[in-house]
């Protein structure tokens, strides 16, 4: 019977840890996947128009979950309402956009493919511009 050669048994161990070494950083990776959904899931974001005529409160995924009209917001014409309605919920989306890059900023680094991407994501879908006399809540 052939003998195996310490050589090849050492080749055979280092393969097998870095084989091990890839799984943890998968699974480390996944945890961290996992993290970043239940944390976006919980952002919020409150925008509130620069006179307070509406404060509106949306998700990480930019939808509507809250409205609130002052009386004030009664007294402005129906398509002045309905900008600035739209211009707030805009700034609150952004808000929400800057959350859920922060929080994959810390899971998985500043400059992450993942980071970049979800960035990059909310620049399309959110440019500067409009609602710029919007405050956040």
């Amino acid at each position: 019977m052939p003998k195996v050669s310490d050589d090849f048994m050492r080749d055979a161990d280092a393969s097998i840890a870095r084989v091990e070494q890839q799984i943890a950083a998968a699974q480390e990776q996944a945890r961290r996947g996992q993290q970043f959904q239940r944390d976006v899931a919980e952002v919020r974001a409150t925008a509130s128009s620069p006179r307070r005529e509406l404060r509106v409160t949306v998700d990480a995924s930019g939808r509507l979950l809250d409205a609130d009209l002052s009386d004030a917001a009664m007294d402005l014409s129906p398509q002045a309402l309905s900008r600035l309605l739209v211009d707030t919920a805009r700034a609150a989306q952004r808000q929400a956009g800057e959350q859920a890059v922060r929080i994959a900023a810390e899971l998985f680094g500043e400059h992450a493919g993942a980071t970049e991407r979800l960035r990059a994501e909310i620049a399309d879908a959110l440019p500067q511009g409009g609602g710029t006399n919007v405050r956040w809540s």
